[in-house]
């Protein structure tokens, strides 16, 4: 005799691990609400995705780069809007969100209002019971850029110094690892930064190729520090961003990108010399070496409290070898 079972998941089942490829996007996860007012996503970060951003460093101490929050907001904006290109403006960097200290895991949320037009990203603290926004942005229908670059017409403007990527990374106070620290070389001029970055695996090694956009978008601006007489080699990182254009095109070639900066903002490029980005109105925040590693080690010690307790004295001393060893009572 056959039997038929009417059974449901247990509700401790996490089933977004197991869920169909379709109905997560990455950089957002899975859709949980739509209205026509709010689109929600959410998801937990998998452990590959957090060790690849753990290679971005300010100081030692790893952070979610700043580039991350534009390449999400952009996604939601893109789902919404239907739209390749996307324009970003007044950004909101709120708060670090370390890699390091966060309990148990990254549940985050992607939040697009489609009447203020606003980005928010939220990370759930569990010791706190709430979600915090870390980041915010306005995003809006972008047009096609079509721009495109001659590295050799932009060699020869920026002939007043070369450097390797070695030597930016000696020079500057963030230990950048992994695709993170991708600059090939830097060509400075009077008024342009031309950068190569080369990186080091192919994608189909396991680099997920949102995630090597994020990568490329952060290392662009890395040679560009030195040009700044305020940073002396000390750790920095992405405050604020006035504008920001970003397209979905051109991030599945391998090998390599370029990036051409000057005073009025900077443009990214594909290996097939396809402009994918530009940025307008971006500042590096500095700090004193050693100050966020200090930050990180108060943060992570117990909190202390000492409070005044009865003793009974009739406990015979040697019941408390470690009061006894100490001569205490």
């Amino acid at each position: 005799r056959v039997v038929r079972y009417q059974h449901s998941a247990f509700v401790w089942w996490d089933t977004s691990s197991t869920a169909g490829a379709t109905e997560a996007t990455p950089l957002l996860g899975r859709l949980v609400d739509h209205s026509d007012l709010v689109n929600l996503w959410q998801q937990v970060w998998a452990s590959s995705q957090i060790n690849f951003l753990c290679d971005h460093c300010v100081g030692t101490v790893p952070l979610v780069p700043g580039t991350l929050y534009l390449r999400t907001a952009a996604c939601a904006a893109q789902q919404v809007l239907q739209a390749e290109w996307i324009n970003l403006i007044s950004a909101s960097f709120q708060s670090f969100m370390f890699l390091d200290s966060v309990v148990g895991k990254f549940d985050v949320r992607v939040t697009y209002n489609t009447e203020s037009q606003q980005v928010e990203v939220k990370l759930y603290d569990a010791s706190l019971q709430q979600w915090n926004t870390h980041f915010s942005i306005f995003a809006t229908k972008g047009t096609d850029l079509e721009k495109t670059l001659d590295p050799d017409a932009a060699r020869s403007r920026c002939s007043g110094m070369e450097v390797s990527g070695a030597e930016v990374y000696q020079s500057i106070g963030n230990a950048y690892v992994g695709e993170f620290q991708s600059v090939a070389g830097a060509w400075f001029g009077d008024d342009e930064c031309l950068v190569k970055m080369q990186f080091h695996q192919q994608v189909t090694e396991g680099i997920p190729m949102h995630l090597r956009a994020v990568a490329m978008l952060d290392a662009a601006g890395h040679p560009t520090v030195l040009q700044d007489p305020a940073s002396c080699g000390r750790p920095f990182f992405f405050s604020e961003l006035a504008e920001c254009q970003l397209g979905s095109i051109g991030f599945a070639q391998n090998g390599h990108f370029w990036a051409l900066s000057s005073d009025v903002g900077s443009q990214h490029f594909n290996s097939k010399l396809q402009c994918v980005s530009h940025m307008g109105g971006g500042q590096a925040g500095y700090l004193q070496p050693g100050m966020l590693e200090a930050a990180r080690v108060k943060r992570c010690m117990y909190q202390t409290v000492w409070q005044k307790c009865d003793i009974n004295t009739t406990i015979a001393l040697a019941t408390v070898p470690a009061l006894a060893s100490q001569g205490q009572t």
